[in-house]
């Protein structure tokens, strides 16, 4: 919260969160992400780096994912749901059906 409030000092206008909330506690999470919508407001640009699916749904307006480095897509969130997003995130290239290596397939209905 701290690196926020100096990057607003600075009169930021991009703020690239990465992981913010991995090592947050409960409370600090809570304010996160009622400064978010905040600096939304301001007209702040935020890059949201997660994991966390309901965090992309309760604070994005679009998202962009990457598997390994390689970008698999992007789309608004209002028109997205999280299977459309996890299959993007396991996806391996045109005219491959099976999970990512680790992935069950359960997702892929094989």
């Amino acid at each position: 919260m701290a690196e926020i409030a100096r990057a607003l000092t600075l009169n930021a206008k991009l703020i690239i969160m990465d992981e913010p909330s991995a090592l947050l506690s409960d409370s600090e999470v809570e304010s996160l992400h009622r400064v978010v919508p905040e600096l939304k407001g301001r007209c702040v640009s935020i890059t949201y780096v997660t994991h966390c699916l309901h965090e992309v749904f309760q604070l994005c307006d679009r998202f962009t994912v990457f598997q390994d480095g390689r970008y698999t897509g992007s789309g608004n969130v209002a028109g997205s749901n999280v299977e459309q997003i996890i299959r993007l995130m396991m996806w391996r290239g045109p005219g491959r059906t099976e999970p990512a290596k680790g992935h069950s397939s359960a997702l892929y209905g094989t």
